[in-house]
């Protein structure tokens, strides 16, 4: 700027750039003839404010080359005097950044302007500007720890009003950083104050393929009662999620206890917990836990009760016997190829292992339409043809089917009987124990109908079909006497004073209306 020097007391550029204390801002200030006019007032009004802004806008506008020097001297003599100054601070820190734009971040004049944004946070400290300035300043250093630190600093100093804003900031410089532990830490933190975050910081370790902290996440988002997802992401499929995770990313979840967890799943889960079985089972698979896995699997198949949720974990224990055939031949043939004729006896052994694989593979799918009844009655034991089904499939096998027979009278409530009559299930009894493969049981036989003639039908219709399935029995059995017998007190009125009928058991409702029903009359 032009004019004449009054003093030659201007420092180096190298001394003009670092951060002189306030005593010897004044000395080393070098006034110029156009500054005679506001130093000739400062000497009466120090503080005033607009005054110390027209002298510093007086030489930011007057030329574009300014002298660092010059310019950072009179903006440290303005705050020495008026350092609670908002607008004076960020004007200041302003310049400073954008002398040093064209530096590279590992410059010292970087560590200058580090060094200005501290003294400007001692004086407005609870201004928000000054920290996200200060915090993406850092940021474009480099400097994760320190960044970290100043966000930290900015959380405690500024009013819980603005720790949105701040968070909002912190989060994004995590998301970025290199540092993965640096990330969760924070975030963790930003959980305490915001849970509804909880889906964000899910996606994020997924991003950062932290699958065991991922898995954890998804575990306290699915066990919390309290927790809804913003995205409305149902319980449920937190538990599928999870499920997937551990079932492909087993080696990367070292030391949690994957079982407790998935099994807490299926205890608080309703729906779909096919998935929950088939991930633990593909957990074990992966880890070489091969018996484990096949016992899960068949747990699965014994304990889901809906026909989804069968055919998912039948379907994946078809599939791992599948790649476990096709894992044996292509060792078979690797060792054919490599092995000479005298390790006949190995590859015989790896044969029968082949073999019984084949075979453990052709047995569950022989029970296939066996487990998926099952299933089914887990969910309704009330289904007459249900269990009509699955004695037929158990046909061969006279103890299973009798013990199936027996299992289906006694866990069906006659009042809640569905999907077919509970009287027929009765005489479908009867009728398997007088068959060849019971060698014609007609004792076992007669006994099961006396036990059925004392049910409490909802229909009196079902009593007479027993009724008439006995006195089929004993025609059958050509003791004519005992079926003309048993047609006479099935039409005989029982009387209101009588609790018990000719074997001693108690008379149901339906017993006292039967000697109305035709079917039994038409005998």
């Amino acid at each position: 700027m032009p004019g004449r020097k009054k003093r030659a007391k201007l420092e180096s550029p190298a001394k003009a750039m670092a951060d002189p204390s306030p005593p010897s801002v004044e000395t080393a200030f070098e006034i110029e003839e156009a500054d005679l006019p506001f130093e000739e007032q400062l000497q009466s009004a120090p503080y005033d404010f607009n005054l110390w802004w027209q002298y510093i806008r007086s030489w930011v506008n007057v030329t574009k080359d300014v002298p660092a020097g010059k310019l950072f001297l009179l903006f440290e003599r303005a705050l020495a005097r008026l350092p609670g100054s908002y607008k004076l601070w960020m004007a200041y820190l302003e310049e400073r950044k954008k002398r040093i734009r064209n530096l590279p971040p590992t410059s010292p004049a970087y560590e200058q302007v580090n060094q200005i944004f501290e003294r400007a946070i001692i004086h407005l400290r609870k201004m928000p500007r000054v920290w996200f300035d200060y915090t993406n300043f850092l940021r474009s250093q480099g400097l994760v720890t320190k960044t970290r630190q100043t966000f930290d600093r900015a959380l405690r100093e500024l009013p819980v009003t603005l720790h949105s804003r701040v968070w909002e900031l912190y989060i994004n410089f995590a998301k970025q950083s290199n540092s993965k532990a640096t990330a969760v830490d924070v975030f963790k933190r930003y959980l305490e104050f915001t849970p509804s975050a909880s889906d964000e910081f899910l996606e994020m370790l997924k991003q950062m393929k932290n699958w065991r902290a991922a898995s954890v996440q998804l575990y306290c988002m699915a066990m919390d009662p309290d927790y809804t997802s913003p995205a409305g992401t149902s319980k449920e499929s937190m538990w599928e999620s999870l499920a997937e995770i551990v079932g492909n990313y087993a080696d990367a979840l070292e030391g949690l206890d994957v079982e407790e967890m998935l099994r807490n799943g299926l205890q608080v889960s309703v729906e779909h917990i096919g998935q929950l079985w088939v991930g633990l089972a593909n957990y074990y698979t992966r880890l070489g836990h091969f018996d484990r896995a096949e016992k899960t699997f068949q747990e699965g198949c014994d304990n889901v009760s809906t026909a989804r949720d069968f055919g998912v974990v039948f379907d994946a224990f078809a599939k791992y016997h599948e790649s476990m055939i096709s894992a044996e031949i292509e060792f078979l043939n690797d060792e054919n190829e490599e092995e000479d004729d005298e390790e006949e006896e190995e590859e015989d052994g790896s044969s029968d292992e082949l073999d019984a694989r084949m075979a453990q593979l052709e047995l569950l799918l022989e029970q296939r339409e066996l487990l998926m009844n099952r299933a089914l009655l887990r969910r309704n034991q009330s289904d007459v043809n249900y269990w009509l089904r699955q004695a037929s499939l158990l046909a061969t096998k006279p103890m299973e089917a009798i013990e199936c027979y027996e299992t289906a009278v006694k866990s069906i409530d006659p009042s809640e009987a569905c999907n077919g009559r509970l009287g027929d299930l009765w005489i479908s009894y009867a009728q398997y124990l007088q068959s060849d493969r019971c060698d014609k049981n007609v004792a076992e036989a007669r006994k099961v109908l006396q036990r059925a003639r004392a049910v409490e039908y909802r229909l009196t219709e079902e009593l007479a079909a027993v009724w008439c399935a006995g006195v089929e029995l004993e025609l059958k059995a050509r003791k004519f006497n005992e079926a003309f017998k048993m047609i006479q007190q099935g039409v005989r009125q029982v009387g209101i004073d009588e609790d018990k009928d000719e074997n001693g058991a108690k008379i149901t409702v339906c017993r006292r209306r039967l000697f109305k029903d035709r079917m039994l009359w038409a005998l």
